[in-house]
C-alpha cells in the first residue's frame, strides 16, 4: 500500500505545481498586455494634445466655438476626452469647453499646473479638484507668443476604467491601479474606493512585471501581479483567488483519494483472503 499511496500523492503534487505555474504564467501575462494597453492610452492621448499644443495658436484655440469643435474631433477619434482648457502662465482659464462651469477658476497653486509649468508635459494623479469628483488631467505646455500657455485635457474616467478592469478574470479577479503612495487610482472590484488607500505599499513591488502571493485583509490568500506604468508612476494590480482556476485540481483529487480507497481495500481483502492459505 505504501508505494500505492506514494505514488499518488507525487502526481497531485506535480499536478498542484504545475496549475500554480499555469497561474503565475498567466497573470504574468496578463499583466504585461494590460500594461501595455494602459500605456497606450495615455501615450496617444500625450501625443495627440502635443500636436495640437505645437501647431495651434493660442488665439485660434480661443477664438469662440473653436475648442467645442477640437473636443468633438478629438472625441470621434479617441472618445476619452472630458473637457478642454486653455489656461495661461498665471493659471487663468483664457478658454474652457465641458460640462463644468470652470471658466472663471484659477489653477496657480494646482499642483498639476506647478508640473506643467516646470517640465511641459504632465500626467496628474487622480484628484477632486475644484468639480469635487475624482478625474486626472494630461496637460501640454506651449510656448506661444506672447507667453506660455497650457493645453489642459480631462481624461473620462469611466473609459479609463473600463480598459483597467478588461485585466479582471474569473469571478474572483480584481484588476486596479494604485499610485506612489498607495492610493486607488482606479476603484478595485472588491474592498475599498476610489482615492483610497490600499492594503499594501506599492514599493513592495520591483520594477518590472511579477507574480507574488499574497494575503489580502479582505479577499485572504491572493495571487497577484504588479505591473509598472513606465510613462506614470502608477502600479497595475491583478489579483485572483488561486483556489478558482485550481478548482478541477481539487474535484480531480476527490477523485484520486477514492481511487486510492478503493484499491487499498481490493488489496487489502486480497490478503485477508490469501493468509489463510499461506498459514
Amino acid at each position: 500500500l505504501i508505494p500505492l499511496w506514494l505514488v499518488g500523492a507525487a502526481i497531485y503534487l506535480y499536478f498542484a505545481s504545475t496549475v500554480e505555474q499555469n497561474q503565475r504564467s498567466q497573470l504574468h501575462t496578463l499583466a504585461l498586455n494590460r500594461s501595455a494597453a494602459i500605456q497606450l492610452f495615455l501615450d496617444e492621448r500625450v501625443s495627440t494634445l502635443e500636436v495640437l499644443a505645437h501647431t495651434a495658436s493660442r488665439d485660434d484655440l480661443t477664438t469662440p466655438g473653436e475648442l467645442r469643435n477640437v473636443l468633438d474631433i478629438l472625441n470621434e477619434r479617441q472618445h476619452s476626452f472630458v473637457d478642454l482648457g486653455i489656461v495661461d502662465a498665471r493659471g487663468e482659464h483664457l478658454a474652457y469647453e465641458g460640462p463644468f462651469q470652470l471658466e472663471d477658476r484659477n489653477y496657480s497653486g494646482e499642483q498639476w499646473f506647478e508640473e506643467t509649468i516646470e517640465r511641459g508635459v504632465h500626467i496628474s494623479d487622480v484628484f477632486l479638484g475644484f468639480r469635487g469628483v475624482p478625474h486626472f488631467v494630461i496637460a501640454i505646455r506651449s510656448e506661444g507668443a506672447p507667453e506660455p500657455w497650457i493645453l489642459r485635457a480631462t481624461i473620462d474616467s469611466e473609459v479609463f476604467t473600463r480598459l483597467v478592469r478588461s485585466g479582471q478574470i474569473g469571478l474572483t479577479g480584481n484588476a486596479y491601479i494604485v499610485n506612489r503612495s498607495g492610493r486607488y487610482q482606479t476603484p478595485p472590484r472588491f474592498g475599498g474606493s476610489i482615492l483610497g488607500d490600499a492594503p499594501f505599499n506599492p514599493n513592495i513591488a520591483p520594477p518590472g512585471v511579477n507574480v507574488v502571493s499574497r494575503v489580502d485583509p479582505d479577499a485572504g490568500r491572493v495571487m497577484t501581479a504588479f505591473a509598472w506604468i513606465s510613462s506614470k508612476d502608477w502600479l497595475l494590480v491583478i489579483d485572483r483567488d488561486p483556489a478558482e482556476p485550481a478548482a478541477p485540481l481539487r474535484q480531480t483529487l476527490r477523485l484520486e483519494i477514492i481511487a486510492l480507497l478503493i484499491g487499498s481495500l481490493l488489496v487489502g481483502g486480497a490478503v485477508v483472503a490469501v493468509s489463510p492459505a499461506w498459514a
